[in-house]
């Protein structure tokens, strides 16, 4: 009887252990599928830390908000970030809210941290929960390098989209000049290939 009993535990922990995998990019990939398009800036990053194996880490114009009471947004602490889109069509944080908003598009993330604490108005600093961006790792290296370019030059043309639904938040592609990078990549390899 113990030996069924142990046996059983065993088999509950081990799906356990492969269902949460799954769940998560069931959980993922359902997002990409039913979440609502939203276009940001994406905005340049620490040059010592775009590439990171097979990601980009990519970073957006729109994770700070100015707030009137700065004091209570507190490192940490998860709040709701309500998205609009502006006439260009590029997404900006509208409104930030600590519970969950009805009927509104938003994103769940983390305060990394405030500016201007001392006075009641302030920034809050967002941690952006859809920073990366995977790719083959020969690819990412050749993107991290055309990234780098476009902002030191200051080419504003690099955005992202993102993929929300029920405030889970996915990085969908990365475009340059309205291409994406993969594709970007290509026609430009094709036409150093042709010189």
């Amino acid at each position: 009887m113990k030996k069924n009993v142990k046996l059983l535990i065993f088999l509950g922990m081990v799906i356990l252990q492969l269902a949460v995998p799954v769940f998560m990019i069931q959980d993922h990939q359902a997002t990409l599928n039913q979440g609502q398009q939203f276009k940001f800036k994406a905005a340049p990053v620490d040059p010592y830390d775009a590439f990171m194996g097979r990601y980009l880490n990519i970073s957006i114009e729109e994770q700070r908000k100015a707030v009137e009471d700065s004091s209570i947004y507190q490192p940490g602490k998860t709040v709701y970030a309500v998205l609009e889109n502006d006439a260009q069509g590029y997404a900006h944080i509208s409104g930030l809210s600590f519970n969950r908003p009805p009927n509104q598009a938003y994103f769940k993330t983390k305060i990394a941290y405030t500016e201007g604490s001392n006075s009641p108005s302030g920034n809050v600093i967002l941690q952006i929960p859809f920073n990366r961006y995977y790719m083959p790792e020969n690819q990412a290296i050749e993107a991290e390098k055309v990234l780098n370019t476009r902002f030191i030059n200051r080419i504003d043309d690099v955005y992202i989209t993102v993929r929300i639904h029920n405030g889970k938040a996915v990085m969908e592609r990365v475009y340059i000049g309205g291409k994406t990078i993969e594709d970007y990549l290509e026609e430009n390899r094709g036409l150093a290939e042709r010189k």
